[in-house]
């Protein structure tokens, strides 16, 4: 998808909504990635089991670095 979906279904959680146009883009690009690693069964499994782990462990990170970023500013802002 190019742009915002322009379908008009009412239950439609896309339609005329720019982020979400690029969510779904970003979805489309990633299960292209996997398509072409052509993983077989097993590969597809662990995967789907590494994904929650994957995703917690990158929250946790984020959310530390956000902290740091927020406390470093505060100590700029201290200073001037």
């Amino acid at each position: 998808m190019s742009g915002p979906c322009l379908c008009g279904d009412p239950y439609c959680g896309s339609c005329g909504n720019p982020e979400m146009a690029k969510y779904e883009d970003w979805c489309d690009s990633f299960m292209e990635m996997i398509d072409n690693e052509q993983l077989d069964e097993h590969e597809c499994l662990f995967l789907q089991e590494l994904i929650p782990e994957i995703i917690s462990k990158l929250r946790i990170v984020s959310k530390a670095v956000t902290d740091t970023i927020q406390k470093d500013m505060h100590q700029i802002e201290d200073y001037l």
